[in-house]
């Protein structure tokens, strides 16, 4: 799994999840970046257009929700034609 950008204020000892998202409202979350990114793609076709993201991410400590870190993936899905770009490329894609 790749090294984590940020450090995020939990235990060390416990490990990243991947959470992947479309625009649409469909989201998810496992332990393996390739599901995550299959998930996110399969989603994402379900649209003409429209745009998803594979994130790593911890549980918060207090509350609920995730302390994002690094991007993995962003793809963006336009005339039914879906364009992967490795990181984070959500504010620049169409």
């Amino acid at each position: 799994m790749p090294q984590l950008l940020f450090d995020p204020p939990i235990c060390s000892a416990v490990p990243p999840v991947v959470v992947w998202e479309v625009e649409s409202g469909a989201s998810g979350v496992t332990d393996d970046v390739d599901a995550a990114e299959k998930a996110m793609l399969d989603a994402l076709a379900t649209r003409a257009e429209g745009r998803g993201q594979v994130r790593l991410a911890h549980l918060v400590r207090v509350g609920v929700g995730y302390d994002y870190g690094e991007t993995l993936v962003t793809a963006h899905r336009k005339d039914g034609v879906t364009t992967i770009v490795t990181g984070d490329a959500w504010v620049t894609t169409p």
